[in-house]
């Protein structure tokens, strides 16, 4: 071996060593963070196994519910089966009433036909009471026009008269002076 030789070899190996310090100290490392992690997982594997019981307490707890609400069910099962029978009977009372609201429906119809008669026949009594009223109304206006009439006359009869006294009246008073004069 040549001494340059070994010299170089000397400096690789010294390298590799180096090397290997650091993988050793980095391998040193990760066993730390292994073993921390590994406190962790123990730590957390207790935890788990407590939950776990916790658990499987509330599982137990559970199944006694279960047991009371299958209880219950069947007890709104009975409630179920009463209410179906008396929907029953309600439906029978809704098929009564069917009927009766046929037969009102029937009456209402015939009142219907009697409301119509009725008010025909008040439309044509209007009709006649208005030609009555009408009629009325044409008499009463020839009747004042007649008695108008009459007043005119009576009054130019009156006047006539009255000129007719006078005219007695100042003949009188005239011999009634003519007498006193005398």
């Amino acid at each position: 071996m040549e001494p340059d030789d070994l010299e170089s070899r000397v400096s690789g190996l010294e390298e590799q060593v180096s090397g290997l310090h650091r993988n050793l100290g980095e391998a040193n490392q990760d066993a730390a963070a292994a073993r921390i992690l590994a406190g962790g997982a123990d730590r957390d594997v207790a935890a788990m196994s407590g939950d776990l019981r916790a658990i499987r307490g509330e599982v137990g707890g559970l199944r006694g519910e279960v047991g009371d609400l299958r209880g219950e069910v069947n007890g709104l099962r009975g409630e179920v089966g009463d209410l179906r029978g008396e929907v029953g009977g309600l439906r029978g009372e809704v098929g009564d009433l069917r009927g009766e609201v046929g037969g009102l429906r029937g009456e209402v119809g015939d009142l219907r036909g009697e409301v119509g008669g009725l008010q025909t026949d008040l439309a044509a009594h209007r009709k006649a009471t208005a030609a009555s009223f009408n009629a009325q109304r044409q008499d009463f206006v020839d009747l004042r026009d007649h008695v108008d009439r009459g007043f005119i006359e009576m009054r130019g009869k009156f006047d006539a008269m009255a000129a007719g006294q006078q005219q007695i009246v100042n003949l009188l008073q005239t011999l009634i002076d003519h007498d006193e004069a005398s």
